[in-house]
């Protein structure tokens, strides 16, 4: 009951509100001053300030300030009971007599137990900040020890050995020691979201220095069709074993990770990007919406690869092998792919615009949707069995790919269009669901 009563003529004495209104007072000259001094600069702007100072950027400014008034609040109720208690205690006389001294006890215990929970309050605050401050120290540390980590993994990549050989010494890679270091980067990644993005770019520019060999050379002289095909018979090989780990390491990331490339602005894709990968085993890899634009791909096996949404733009790509290949909605903008084998190749919504499909096999191919701009077919184009539903044609002579005949109704194309045979929208044979003259570019895509 007494504490009851202590309470009510704390939270009803004068002094507390004059001096909480007086602190308003004072917080809201301060302010006006400022902003009179800097220009206007809204409340929420000091709040979100005060908060970071605290270390709780991340708070929503609502909750802040209703956490903030409600310590404020319980602060100064304290703050104030325990001023009235020892003001009581001196005001009054020490008692003397046995009746007197037990609320006199009383009331020291009062002044104990308030000092100590307002000295808890005013120091919550401070506690909250040092921890935070211990976490963000911590992350640091953590943050210089994965740098390290990356920095030592990085030099194992380019580790070297001498060997003898025939009575000759030669420098030669040392792959044990760069596929520990690959795998120690696949561990990093793992446990480091934020430098998940870095390791792949350096995954993949190493993949780029060392997948090449040097010792296929791209036939001279004026290349002929037969020239190709002759070329890319032989001499196919797997990538070398550093360079396969690294990329098996890159193909089974999670679906977190994946989900974390996408999330940025741009979304990341594994830099392939002129990638020398002549006459390589790459059958059933996953490079799903990878980088490969001017990736030299002449002759590669590329086999049923996962290559859905990959930039290949520009590509080179003459004979390579890609039956079965999973290919929807890739771009393929001008790519080179004179004599390749597209057979069962899924190609829905991919772009084929200007790309070079000169004795292409395309056979059994499935391209519906697929864009097919100002690409360059022959007489000996391959589109046996191919699905070409909802393909669209623009820009292109098809004078001489009388292939193309039995596909266009149902495709889709404009004036632009020359049909099999040098027909134009006034022909018979000009379907009939093709405007008879020429479509800006949104009324096509339209």
């Amino acid at each position: 009951m007494q504490i009851y009563e202590t309470y009510q003529g704390i939270v009803t004495h004068p002094l507390l509100w004059i001096f909480l209104g007086l602190t308003l007072v004072f917080y809201l000259v301060q302010g006006a001053t400022r902003q009179k001094e800097k220009g206007w600069v809204s409340p929420e702007t000091h709040i979100k300030a005060v908060a970071a100072s605290l270390g709780l950027a991340g708070v929503p400014t609502l909750i802040f300030v209703v956490i903030g008034l409600t310590w404020l609040i319980v602060a100064t109720t304290l703050l104030f009971g325990l001023y009235k208690l020892i003001w009581d205690m001196i005001w009054h006389a020490v008692p003397q007599g046995d009746d007197e001294v037990w609320p006199w006890r009383f009331s020291l215990a009062q002044v104990a137990a308030l000092t100590t929970v307002l000295g808890a309050v005013i120091a919550l605050p401070l506690t909250i900040n040092r921890l935070l401050l211990s976490r963000r120290q911590t992350e640091t540390v953590e943050q210089g020890h994965i740098t390290d980590r990356i920095n030592k993994a990085v030099e194992g990549l380019g580790a070297e050995k001498t060997v003898k050989r025939d009575g000759d010494e030669r420098t030669e890679a040392n792959l044990e020691v760069r596929i520990g270091s690959i795998y120690a980067l696949e561990r990093l990644s793992q446990d480091s979201e934020r430098d998940h993005i870095q390791i792949m770019e350096i995954l993949c520019a190493y993949i780029r220095q060392n997948a090449g060999r040097e010792d296929v050379a791209l036939p001279e002289g004026e290349v002929t069709p037969e020239a190709w095909r002759d070329w890319a018979k032989q001499g196919h090989e797997h990538p070398r074993l550093d360079v396969d780990v690294a990329l098996k390491v890159i193909e089974r990331r999670g679906a977190a990770r994946k989900q974390l490339e996408k999330n940025q602005n741009p979304p990341y894709r594994l830099g392939l990007e002129r990638a020398p990968l002549r006459k390589i085993i790459l059958s059933q890899r996953d490079l799903t919406g990878a980088d490969l634009r001017n990736a030299e791909l002449q002759g590669a096996d590329l086999w049923r690869a996962q290559l859905q949404g990959a930039n290949l733009w520009r590509a080179q790509l003459q004979e390579a092998h890609l039956w079965d290949a999973q290919l929807q909605g890739a771009d393929l903008w001008d790519a080179q792919l004179q004599g390749a084998n597209l057979g069962g190749a899924q190609l829905q919504g991919a772009n084929l615009g200007g790309a070079q499909l000169q004795g292409a096999k395309l056979w059994h191919a499935e391209l519906q949707g697929a864009h097919l701009w100002d690409a360059q077919f022959d007489e000996n184009t391959n589109l046996s069995v191919a699905t070409l539903r909802g393909a669209t044609l623009r820009f292109m002579n098809c004078t001489n790919i009388p292939q193309l005949t039995e596909h266009l109704e149902g495709m889709f194309g404009d004036a632009s269009v020359t049909l099999p045979g040098g027909h134009g929208p006034e022909h018979a044979s000009w379907p009939r669901h093709w405007p008879r003259f020429e479509l800006g570019f949104r009324q096509f895509e339209e």
